[in-house]
């Protein structure tokens, strides 16, 4: 599995609603390193993928701490599970083993889930602490049916949605996969075979999913390397936002003349506009309802400047979570 060694910093971003953006720091104090405590005073590891519950309260995979990490409303880190040293052993939060976990989601009632990658699992950490998998053998393939013997391939983003159903993106796999509360598995998108086509979920082709996002009428959305594509309540397949070309520069702009560059984790707001963390371009981008590309954040500039949006600079934005509509938290893997 491919290891990357950066430096963290996550980023809040304030006032969705406004022409007011303004970015800052919003834990992490830039260095490596495994740190508890106040948020501007903690360290992380490598921090790719973020979520935040109804009370306000962060979520981060920390996948090279093999850590899942919790910033709290008093401004708190704690580490929610994980020893750091990895492996695959569930029970007690303070003494489960987690290996390379990546993409994480919360639900109504506070349970965090999150895709324990290295394990080829997901799994579940309870309002008490309690780690458990939810479905996955732990075994690498492409295997639907019960929790204890489907497969996954290599998990990227997960979310969940208001009835409890998860939906994956398994990179590897070609493919969207669904669990229902049971733990059952079933695939709910792709063939397995590379490619880019649309029509029927089932038969359509996938080209490496990387990022989820699930809105309140059951369309579920999914970016690729140089699209964002969607699937519908009814379960047809189409493109949503992207030419598909390769551009330097981000074009903004309608849906399908738009151009993306390795657009990574999804998230979208009450009134369906989704917020992608695009790490070739190195910004923040929005997708309307009406399918309007814009950027929201970053000049395009690696570097680690807060303030208004559009002069702000990051250094592979990855993880993005929407709070109420008015907050945008961002994991800056690579400050």
């Amino acid at each position: 599995m491919r290891i990357i060694f950066t430096i963290i910093l996550i980023i809040l971003l304030s006032s969705l609603k406004t022409h007011a953006q303004i970015v800052s720091t919003y834990a992490g104090t830039g260095g490596i390193g495994n740190q508890d405590g106040p948020r501007l005073t903690a360290t992380f590891l490598a921090i790719n993928y973020i979520t935040v519950d109804n009370q306000g309260n962060v979520y981060v995979s920390d996948y090279q701490g093999h850590k899942i990490r919790k910033i709290s409303t008093d401004g708190m880190v704690s580490t929610l599970a994980g020893t750091g040293v990895q492996g695959d052993i569930n029970g007690s939060g303070s003494s489960a083993r987690l290996r390379f976990p990546t993409g994480i989601d919360v639900d109504s009632e506070g349970n965090v889930y999150f895709a324990d990658s290295g394990n080829f699992k997901i799994k579940k950490i309870t309002p008490s602490g309690f780690v458990t998998t939810v479905s996955g053998s732990g075994v690498m393939g492409d295997l639907d049916g019960a929790p204890n013997l489907a497969k996954f391939n290599l998990l990227y983003d997960l979310k969940v949605d208001h009835n409890g159903n998860i939906f994956v993106a398994d990179y590897e796999a070609n493919k969207v996969k669904k669990i229902i509360p049971d733990g059952t598995v079933s695939t709910y998108a792709g063939t397995g075979v590379l490619g880019e086509t649309n029509g029927p979920a089932l038969s359509a082709m996938l080209n490496n999913p990387r990022g989820i996002a699930v809105d309140n009428l059951g369309n579920v959305f999914f970016s690729e390397l140089r699209k964002i594509r969607k699937i519908s309540a009814d379960g047809i397949v189409s493109d949503f936002a992207g030419s598909g070309n390769f551009s330097n520069t981000p074009i903004d702009g309608s849906g399908d003349m738009a151009t993306f560059n390795n657009p990574r984790t999804l998230d979208i707001d009450s009134q369906g506009n989704i917020y992608a963390g695009e790490q070739g371009h190195t910004r923040i981008r929005k997708i309307t309802p009406q399918r309007f590309v814009s950027t929201y954040a970053g000049t395009g500039a690696v570097g680690n400047a807060d303030g208004p949006a559009n002069m702000a600079t990051f250094r592979n934005p990855n993880g993005v979570t929407v709070f109420q509509d008015t907050t945008l938290y961002i994991a800056d893997e690579g400050n």
